[in-house]
């Protein structure tokens, strides 16, 4: 399958008279990184690709468990494309070889004439953002406040937590409330109510979760990047 795939790769960037993608193996690990000759025009033209770029991924697309990295800009338009990763495992250093990877097949132009956008956006993944440190270290990295609450509503919802069903909402509330705060000290005014509400202490596990991620707030919150 590998040597079917090497030599498609091959086929594409000789139909398209460049390099659009690469493969490589990682130990026992595949991953292909690709950069369409449409993702090269989005590094070239939109100001944006140089400014903010959202990385996220999705996994179990097939029968090999394989997972599919994208990387996007905003526009008016929408999301568009910069980039895409196909691995067989998400480490820190299959990605990094991903990322590496693409960045040998990216436009001199990349980023809108930059060595890496300013931001960017991703979700809560250790060996994702130090993927991304390593390979784009002057890029600064924030959590997407989406996957915060998304997590946070998992977790709520894993019944191995036993949080009650009638409570579930009004926690994810008061951390949506921590998120959104539009200063320092509003942010610390919420996370002291959670913390201290009555129900709240009924789960400790909840309020250690919740502390573990206030530690982290300036990955997250809303109010540090105005």
């Amino acid at each position: 399958m590998l040597r079917d795939l090497e030599a498609k790769i091959q086929q594409v960037c000789s139909t398209h008279n460049e390099e659009v993608a690469k493969i490589k193996r990682v130990g026992e690990n595949v991953v292909v990184a690709i950069c369409t000759p449409l993702m090269k025009r989005v590094h070239r033209y939109v100001r944006q690709s140089g400014e903010l770029d959202f990385i996220d991924s999705s996994g179990g697309v097939d029968r090999h468990g394989c997972r599919v990295f994208v990387i996007l800009t905003h526009s008016c338009a929408g999301g568009l494309p910069l980039g895409l990763l196909i691995t067989t495992s998400e480490t820190e250093e299959v990605i990094t070889e991903g990322l590496t990877l693409l960045k040998d097949i990216l436009p001199p132009v990349a980023f809108y004439g930059k060595l890496g956008p300013a931001v960017f956006m991703t979700d809560d993944c250790e060996a994702e953002r130090k993927a991304l440190s390593n390979v784009f270290p002057g890029s600064s990295r924030v959590l997407c406040a989406f996957h915060i609450l998304q997590a946070m509503w998992r977790y709520l919802w894993d019944t191995k937590h036993r949080v009650k069903k009638e409570d579930r909402p009004r926690l994810l509330g008061a951390v949506k409330a921590m998120l959104y705060a539009s200063t320092e000290a509003q942010l610390h005014v919420c996370y002291e109510d959670l913390v201290g509400d009555h129900s709240s202490k009924t789960y400790p596990q909840f309020i250690d979760h919740v502390t573990k991620l206030y530690d982290r707030r300036k990955m997250w919150a809303l109010c540090y990047r105005v």
